[in-house]
């Protein structure tokens, strides 16, 4: 355990805007005064003020009304120039605070009784003025106490168990600066290699949960957003329409005591989120104004619309205000049920994703900007864990002394001095050695946690090891998905970074969604001498294959490690590297497999050093790598274990037993491998006579936008009908099928979509396919049709696609049958999608509206139908273009 440091308030640590000892000490001393030094009656609310402070640093309002405050005052005597200060406080402190009882002066001394005959002590001077200035309330018909909280007082009060942690941020003034911080986390970036790529940042939604975590401005925004507008719905007065004041004399008191409700309840919640409390997250008040305002709604419909359907006049007002309340408390009430919300109410936050979504980039990323804004912050990663005790390693791996008690109260200290909550981020926790020791763990991190309520924990986790490593948590939850709700803007942003054509097909590659996939592929393609985004319809392992070659092509180069790049030695060395299980590899188990490939190397040319540079490889601990792309290490196990025959693998599988999921990634490369390299599904590997395990399931789905078009056989399309009538892998099938819906040639595009949707009857359709439509452009959703809407219909004009004929005529067939479901939302929007594609690719327009028309589905061919009519209408020569290819 560290030495508790000295209590010397001559060295408390300088805080505030200009740092200064005084600030420190003003801020300390209110967290004192308010947890410890004094007695507060229960049910007292606390008030914390800037400057100027209207004589008082706070207060606190009792329950009865009476209020106690206080000031600090950072000076090393009391004499009459000090007395002045105090008294010139209290005065305007007596003039702002009308119900005044007791008024608290500290300051970082004791009062010296020793009277001479020459001179007063302090402690004399301060009864008579006490005397002085109780006398000037009692002469305003007040009785106000003036009471003396000095150095032993605030001592004593630091000295208990619980401020251990203010004791060590305020005075030690080595611990949790923003240069230690900084430093902290640079050396975390450092070591994340190429998995954290600031300068081709995107931002997602992801980080709004983070931002709900820390509680930050950020997020505080949002709330005080849905304030102003619903301030905003009721800026003017809400009338009755004219000579109908009885009938709505009710429905409009009662909205006006909703809202009040609502607006008192927001103001609530803004207040608690900054005061680090518990958040209220009922939605009965909104849910109450919400249901007076569609009263009201129903009542302004029944008996002032007009026969042409239109409010005129105070109806017309009264509607607009109504219409723009309902917005903001249906805002109001998806952010009380969001998972930042609960983030924010819990202090806690599970992140998971898929393999390589960016999860650990976006952490990063907060981090660093939390840091930069003078968040307290501290960011450990989970390979970086090793078999001890997993509790006892976090200080030593945050590199801050003590228990992890006692880093969870100098965080605790950090977040009370910034006015902000503090963040303790565990990042990939399923890259730890043993994994699964977390789910003990982590319910004793979350007990020592909740203690400290200026403190926030956020882990994350692959999703694939979620069940595994974390289990039946109950902590508040939030799905990253990569740029999949901004690839397209991702591809572009890469595209342009590295002087490539922009795509000509819409991004469903779910890999294109990783960051540092998206990476390594712009590399990949600019290295090896291709100006085109051309992997779109590539499956994993050609980009993975193109990777490598890049990687090596570069690292053959004379002026790095110069060895002839027809030796292929990267790809060498990483199927050496890979045939070592466990995640992890002893480094000098890498440095002798890449000396012994390539001798005679000093350490800046050699091997090791240059797959390390590339991102191939990152260090984990001092002792120990792995690869730096979660699944390039994925592929190169499964490119060994899919080397033996089909019975093999099975054999293999059969030996993991209840540890399947420790392979979860290797088997979703291995159900990509199995089909290209076999001829087989990675399921036929298994003991088909019972249950299927869910991860080989999840494999197979996943594996369907990600094998070469070529691996897609008849047995895949067997496989997938069985999944399409099955309740719980149909959504997803569907999903994965829309993926590879617009690749040319492949198996199961668009145009086997429409073959097997036209086999089906009309009620099984709907719901099945046409069911699975209904959400898919929610703002929570993640679904691949709103990628090809947003592709086929850019709400940015100047980012029109770029396209071929095959794909825009297999798009144009899928966006057809979108038209199918019942969701209006997803109807008009793959409507419009039709007509922006179509009009620029009538050709293909016309060879998807054939077999379109002749759909048993009246919404299918009236939506088509109308999409003709549309690029008819906005172009004459189209026009004449679309009659003649239709021989109308």
């Amino acid at each position: 355990m560290p030495p508790t440091p000295d209590i010397d308030f001559a060295r408390i640590r300088p805080h505030g805007q200009p740092a200064s000892r005084a600030n420190a000490f003003e801020e300390l001393a209110s967290l004192l005064i308010r947890d410890d030094a004094v007695q507060w009656p229960e049910g007292t609310r606390f008030h914390k003020f800037g400057n100027p402070d209207g004589g008082r640093e706070g207060r606190g309002v009792l329950p009865s009304g009476e209020v106690w405050a206080w000031q600090a005052k950072y000076l090393t005597s009391f004499d009459s120039g000090a007395a002045g200060q105090v008294k010139r406080s209290f005065l305007r402190t007596l003039t702002t605070e009308p119900e005044l009882r007791r008024y608290f002066v500290t300051m970082p001394i004791d009062l010296p009784a020793g009277d001479t005959d020459r001179s007063k002590s302090a402690f004399t001077l301060w009864g008579e003025e006490v005397v002085r200035w109780e006398a000037a309330a009692a002469e305003q018909g007040r009785t106000v106490t003036v009471e003396f909280v000095g150095a032993h007082d605030l001592i004593t009060a630091l000295t208990s168990d619980h401020n251990a942690g203010r004791v060590r941020y305020w005075f030690d003034a080595s611990v949790l600066t923003r240069k230690q911080q900084q430093e902290r986390i640079d050396d975390v970036a450092a070591k994340l290699g190429r998995r954290y790529s600031p300068q081709l940042h995107v931002d997602v939604d992801a980080v709004q949960v983070v931002d709900g975590a820390g509680r930050t401005t950020a997020y505080i925004a949002r709330w005080q957003q849905l304030l102003a507008d619903l301030r905003s719905a009721r800026r003017w007065s809400w009338r009755a329409p004219d000579g109908d004041e009885d009938a709505f004399h009710d429905a409009l008191l009662r909205c006006a005591a909703s809202l009040n409700e609502v607006d008192a309840l927001l103001e609530r919640i803004i207040a608690q989120i900054r005061a680090f409390d518990a958040v209220d997250l009922s939605t009965a008040q909104v849910d109450a104004a919400l249901s007076a305002l569609d009263d009201l709604n129903t009542l302004l419909r029944n008996r002032s619309r007009t026969d042409d359907g239109f409010y005129v006049g105070e109806a017309g007002s009264l509607y607009g205000h109504v219409r723009d309340a309902i917005a903001a408390l249906r805002m109001a009430r998806q952010l009380c049920m969001s998972p930042a919300t609960a983030a924010a109410s819990r202090g806690e936050l599970l992140l998971t994703g898929r393999a390589g979504v960016g999860k650990t980039h976006l952490l990063c990323d907060v981090a660093k900007k939390r840091i930069a804004a003078e968040l307290p912050t501290v960011m450990i990663l989970g390979q970086d864990f090793d078999v001890r005790n997993l509790l006892m390693q976090l200080p030593e791996l945050a590199e801050l002394p003590g228990s992890v008690d006692e880093l969870l109260a100098l965080l605790s200290a950090a977040a009370e001095a910034s006015g902000q909550k503090a963040l303790l981020i565990i990042d990939a926790i399923n890259e730890s050695e043993q994994p699964d020791r977390w789910q003990a763990a982590l319910q004793a991190m979350m007990s020592k946690a909740s203690r400290y309520p200026a403190v926030s924990l956020v882990i994350s986790c692959r999703t694939e090891f979620v069940d595994a490593v974390v289990g039946n948590h109950g902590l508040p939850a939030a799905e990253h998905f990569g740029f999949e709700e901004s690839t397209e803007t991702a591809v572009r942003r890469f595209a342009a970074e590295y002087g490539l054509d922009v795509p000509t097909f819409p991004v469903f590659n779910p890999e294109f969604a990783n960051p540092l996939f998206l990476r390594l592929t712009c590399e990949a393609l600019t290295t090896l001498g291709t100006g085109r985004f051309t992997l779109g319809s590539a499956g994993l392992t050609t980009v993975c294959g193109a990777f490598i070659e890049a990687a090596n092509v570069r690292l053959s180069a004379a002026g790095r490690c110069d060895f002839d790049s027809r030796t292929d030695l990267v790809d060498v060395a990483i199927k050496q590297l890979a045939t070592i299980e466990g995640g992890r590899i002893p480094r000098v188990v890498a440095n002798d497999i890449c000396s012994t490939l390539l001798p005679n190397r000093s350490w800046s040319k050699s091997l090791l050093k240059g797959m390390l540079d590339e991102g191939i490889l990152v260090e984990v601990g001092t002792d120990h790598l792995s690869f730096g792309y979660q699944r390039l290490g994925d592929v190169a196990r499964a490119r060994t274990i899919a080397e033996k025959t089909p019975t093999a693998v099975a054999e293999w599988m059969q030996s993991l037993g209840t540890g399947l999921w420790t392979e979860r990634g290797v088997l979703g490369a291995l159900a990509v491998l199995m089909p290209e390299q076999h001829g087989v599904e990675l399921m036929d590997c298994a003991d088909l006579t019972k249950p299927v395990p869910y991860d080989l399931i999840d494999a197979f789905l996943e594996s369907i936008s990600l094998r070469e078009p070529t691996a897609a056989s008849a047995r895949t399309e067997e496989f997938v009908r069985v999944l399409l009538n099955a309740d719980r892998h149909r959504n997803e099938m569907w999903g994965q099928l829309v993926r590879v819906a617009c690749v040319p040639d492949h198996p199961l595009n668009a145009q086997w979509l429409h073959e097997h949707l036209t086999s089906l009857d009309l009620p099984t359709r709907d719901t099945s396919w046409s069911l699975s439509l209904i959400g898919a452009l929610d703002p929570e959703e993640h679904s691949p049709i709103r990628t090809l809407i947003e592709w086929a219909w850019p709400t940015d004009q100047n980012a029109l696609i770029r396209t071929n004929s095959d794909t825009a005529e297999l798009a144009l067939l899928l966006l057809g049958w979108c038209t199918s479901t019942n969701d209006r939302r997803v109807r008009d929007s793959a409507t419009k999608a039709l007509v922006a594609l179509g009009e620029r690719e009538v050709d293909a327009f016309a060879s998807a509206l054939l077999p379109l028309m002749s759909v048993d589905d009246p919404y299918v061919v009236e939506r088509v139908a109308a999409a003709a009519c549309g690029i008819a209408l906005r172009h004459e020569s189209r026009a004449a273009q679309l009659a003649g290819l239709l021989h109308v």
